[in-house]
């Protein structure tokens, strides 16, 4: 996993601050990869554990550390609401299944 984080934030050039979100994004990748261990059976880890098929929608839409738009709702009238920030990854307990973590213009996510 150590390997997998760094080659990461090095094709992405990340800055290091942002590592726990690349870990939390590799650990999700690697729950939704089948292995050819002899107790998961084909299966991905997260199959074997729930009984339920694993979805990567939230996964393959955005890379990490990847330049998105995304809608701030904060800004007013005159100033366009889509802005441009980086996707950190899937946010796991915040909004619907498909929501991201986002780096926005002011370096707050």
């Amino acid at each position: 996993m150590k390997s997998k984080i760094l080659r990461f934030m090095k094709r992405t050039n990340c800055p290091l601050t942002f590592w726990d979100y690349c870990a939390t994004y590799c650990a999700q990748i690697n729950n939704s990869i089948a292995h050819e261990h002899f107790q998961l059976h084909g299966e991905t880890p997260f199959t074997k554990l729930t009984g339920q098929p694993t979805d990567i929608s939230h996964l393959s839409e955005f890379g990490f550390f990847e330049w998105i738009y995304f809608r701030d709702n904060a800004k007013l009238f005159p100033l366009p609401k889509e802005t441009l920030g980086c996707c950190l990854g899937p946010a796991t307990h915040a909004g619907n299944a498909m929501s991201q973590y986002v780096l926005n213009d002011r370096g707050t996510v």
